[in-house]
C-alpha cells in the first residue's frame, strides 16, 4: 500500500509522465527517484521542480536547453588522459545527486545554495599563493567536484556571466600524473567559448584563480 500511495504522488506531484509502469518500479527499487525527490525539493518553484526531476530521469525534451541540470557527483567525473584519480594526494569528493539551477537573478545554484566563486587574501593585490597551500586553506568549505564541471562544460547556458573573467577551479576533485603530480582542472572563457584545463599545485594562484563553493 505505501509503495502504491507513494508512486501516485510521485505522479501527480511531479509529472513522471513517459514511464512505463516497469521504469517505474525499477526507479523506485533503486533508490534513484527518492535521492532525485529530496535534492529537487530544494527547488521552490514546482514548475522548475517536475523539470529537474524529469532531466534526472531522461525524460525532458532534447532540443531544449534546461534551466535546470541533475548530476550524479558521487560518479567519477571526465578524467584527462594523461591523468588518473588514483594514487597519493588524489582526491573525488562524493556530493550526491546534485540539481544545478540557472535563476532569473542570473546566479548558479545547485539544490538551492548559491553557488559562489572565492579567493582567500593571499591572492589578492597582486599576491599569489602556491596550489598545496591553497588546497590546505579552502579544506574545511564546500568545493565542488569535477562532476559539476563536467555538467557546466556540457550545459554553458547555466554559467553565470561573471565567470567570463578569470578561471573557476572545482578543487572537491584532485587528479595526479604517472610522476606523482597534483592537478585540479578549471573552467575559463578565451575567444568565443568555453574552455577547461587544469593546473599543476605546485604552482601559484594569483586574483585571476577562483574556487568553485557553496554559499555558506
Amino acid at each position: 500500500m505505501e509503495n502504491t500511495t507513494f508512486a501516485r504522488e510521485m505522479r501527480a506531484l511531479e509529472g513522471l509522465d513517459g514511464l512505463t509502469d516497469e521504469q517505474f518500479r525499477s526507479l523506485s527499487d533503486s533508490g534513484i527517484i527518492g535521492d532525485c525527490i529530496e535534492a529537487a525539493k530544494k527547488i521552490g518553484d514546482l514548475d522548475k521542480r517536475r523539470l529537474a526531476v524529469r532531466i534526472a530521469l531522461g525524460l525532458h525534451k532534447k532540443d531544449l536547453l534546461p534551466t535546470v541540470v541533475a548530476v550524479n557527483a558521487d560518479l567519477d567525473p571526465r578524467t584527462p588522459s594523461d591523468l588518473s584519480l588514483t594514487g597519493e594526494g588524489t582526491e573525488h569528493r562524493k556530493l550526491g545527486i546534485v540539481f544545478l539551477e540557472k535563476r532569473e537573478d542570473g546566479r548558479l545554484y545547485a539544490n538551492g545554495r548559491e553557488i559562489v566563486r572565492r579567493r582567500i587574501s593571499e591572492q589578492i593585490d597582486g599576491k599569489d599563493v602556491q596550489g598545496h597551500k591553497l588546497r590546505r586553506k579552502l579544506k574545511n568549505g564546500q568545493a565542488l567536484n569535477a562532476c559539476i564541471m563536467d555538467a557546466l562544460f556540457a550545459n554553458p547556458q547555466l554559467i553565470p556571466g561573471e565567470w567570463l573573467s578569470g578561471e573557476t577551479y572545482f578543487w572537491g576533485t584532485v587528479f595526479r600524473n604517472a610522476a606523482g603530480r597534483l592537478y585540479v582542472e578549471y573552467l575559463h572563457w578565451r575567444g568565443n567559448r568555453w574552455r577547461r584545463s587544469y593546473r599543476w599545485l605546485d604552482d601559484g594562484w594569483y586574483e585571476f584563480a577562483y574556487a568553485a563553493e557553496l554559499a555558506s
